[in-house]
C-alpha cells in the first residue's frame, strides 16, 4: 500500500479532502460569515488613503 492509498482511505468517496487525495475538483460550496468585523488599525488605513 502506497502512502497516498493510505491517506486515500481516511476520507470518505464523496468529502472534499477525498477529492483533493483523487486529484478531482471538489464543488461543496464554502460558507463564509455574513457580518463585517471592524479594526481600528484598517479603519486608519482607509481614512488615510481616502485624504490622499
Amino acid at each position: 500500500m502506497t502512502e497516498a492509498d493510505s491517506v486515500r482511505d481516511r476520507y470518505p468517496v464523496g468529502s472534499d479532502r477525498r477529492a483533493v487525495v483523487d486529484g478531482e475538483v471538489s464543488v461543496s460550496p464554502l460558507t463564509a460569515p455574513h457580518e463585517a468585523a471592524h479594526h481600528e488599525k484598517l479603519d486608519a488605513i482607509v481614512e488615510q488613503l481616502n485624504l490622499s
